[in-house]
């Protein structure tokens, strides 16, 4: 029975090495327009934190960007405005100098959901999914030392415990 607390301890002892699951936020974009039927544009980031505060983001900040009416050649940036005018807003921009907003539910950065625009109908839908990624990285070298640490006291307690012969006769 002394072994399986010790066993137990050891298998604790491990499991906190690990540590907790760090994450990252993923907010993905999609924009149609109702005046072509043709996809707008879309958008990947990922983010270590929610979008709380105005984020501004050049081209190489976003995982994707892709842009596919004609009169936007290609992304030049994004911004993202959490509370603007009670909404959360994404102000999507080409290099052409036009650009659209898109309004979701206010929280909608900051809370994992799928989110559809709130205003001008079909004009300009898009839709913005939102998203927590855990990340299971690989344990740190002080983690890897505490697991072998505790697997080490658990081997050297069930050696030291007091043998038990069995004789027959």
């Amino acid at each position: 029975m002394k072994i399986l607390g010790v066993m137990g301890a050891a298998a604790i002892c491990a499991g906190f090495a690990t540590g907790a699951d760090a994450g990252h936020w993923l907010y993905q974009f999609d924009a149609t327009s109702a005046y072509s039927g043709d996809n707008y544009g879309s958008f990947t980031y990922s983010s270590p934190t929610a979008v709380t505060g105005y984020t501004f983001l050049n081209n190489s900040d976003m995982d994707s960007c892709t842009v596919t009416a004609p009169a936007l050649p290609s992304c030049a940036f994004v911004q993202l405005i959490p509370d603007y005018i009670s909404y959360d807003s994404v102000w999507f921009n080409g290099t052409g100098g036009s650009s659209n907003v898109y309004y979701f539910t206010e929280g909608a950065f900051s809370t994992a959901g799928t989110y559809s625009t709130v205003l001008f109908g079909s004009n300009q839908a898009a839709t913005l999914h939102v998203s927590f990624v855990e990340d299971h990285g690989v344990p740190e070298p002080a983690a890897w030392a505490m697991m072998v640490t505790g697997f080490g006291l658990a081997g050297a307690a069930m050696r030291r415990q007091a043998r038990t012969q069995l004789h027959f006769g």
